[in-house]
């Protein structure tokens, strides 16, 4: 598998209206004079004028700029396009950090360095594909992450500039059930860890009054080499840790009373958090396989991508969607 990108999943939930809606209310349609097709097309127009203003667009927020670049002589519509038929949006996306200071040199030879000032930005080409069924609320992003970066940050306030109405879209991680199933039959545990705030207080220089200072405390514990704990054991190795106290002062806690408690999942040399909690919830990623990536150009190949998405869909359709949104 590439170690370079993975796949995620997220669900777009618009609770007020219907992508038609939202198209017809953001574009100004006449709903008696547009066919679903043209409905769609404005949706995705909306992208387009949001990506090709001569400019990055941006936020302050995660200091992560996305844009639609066409200096090779790419036609916009051909790096992100529509398949109106569909309800699909996708294509590539590039994204990544601006407003910072950087120096570029060559890796074998560093006598000579470009500076890069804050108005430059250093992007990624991403895949993402969106799935905005005109009927229904719910909508699925599928966005590449690549090692070290991730955009869906930016792709989510993004989102919410483009689709929002009244009230903004929510984005929520989503994973495949049967992905989900596939770690905990296979993963093992590789380290737990208990994190609380603590409140101390303190004693200002006249003694008279009391502040208090908070403090994040973490308590890692790993298993011993050699005794590997299964998922299925989660429970036990919990009600075991959980006992052990820990003391503050004058007062003692259990990590069972922690108030985050999480732990980690290893799985083919691949690790992954989750929080412990009454789901135990497990967020994997989808890997891409290697025939998908062109590492000549770091990206993944149009064609392999768009299809192993519609096949993923597929797969997850019938557990988003219910029979009346269809």
């Amino acid at each position: 598998m590439a170690d370079n990108s993975k796949l995620e999943i997220f669900k777009l939930i618009s609770k007020r209206y219907t992508f038609r809606e939202v198209a017809i209310l953001k574009c100004g349609l006449d709903e008696a004079q547009v066919n679903d097709n043209q409905i769609f097309n404005s949706l995705y127009g909306l992208f387009l004028q949001k990506l090709t203003q001569n400019e990055v667009w941006t936020h302050n927020r995660t200091k992560l700029g996305l844009v639609l670049f066409s200096s090779a002589g790419e036609n916009v519509n051909e790096i992100f396009k529509a398949h109106s038929d569909a309800c699909v949006i996708e294509g590539f996306i590039d994204g990544g950090p601006y407003d910072r200071i950087r120096r570029m040199a060559e890796k074998d030879d560093t006598t000579t360095t470009t500076l890069l000032d804050r108005n430059k930005i250093v992007t990624d080409r991403y895949y993402l594909y969106l799935y905005l069924p005109l009927n229904s609320h719910v909508g699925l992003m599928f966005l590449e992450r690549k090692k070290g970066q991730d955009i869906h940050t930016p792709m989510e306030l993004l989102l919410n500039e483009i689709l929002k109405v009244r009230n903004n879209i929510h984005v929520e991680r989503y994973v495949p059930l049967s992905i989900i199933e596939d770690f905990k039959d296979e993963g093992i545990i590789d380290s737990f860890t208990f994190t609380d705030t603590i409140v101390s207080p303190v004693l200002d220089g006249n003694a008279v009054e009391q502040q208090e200072s908070n403090y994040d405390v973490s308590v890692s514990i790993k298993p011993r080499a050699g005794e590997a704990f299964g998922y299925n054991m989660l429970q036990d190795a919990l009600n075991s840790v959980g006992n052990v106290v820990v003391n503050f002062g004058n007062s003692v806690k259990s990590l069972s009373q922690f108030r985050t408690k999480k732990a980690r999942i290893q799985r083919n040399n691949e690790g992954y958090n989750f929080s412990i909690g009454d789901d135990l919830k497990i967020r994997p990623m989808i890997e891409i396989a290697d025939e998908i990536h062109d590492r000549d150009n770091d990206i993944l190949m149009r064609d392999q991508a768009y299809a192993m998405v519609n096949n993923l869909l597929g797969q997850i359709k019938d557990d988003i969607y219910p029979i009346q949104e269809e």
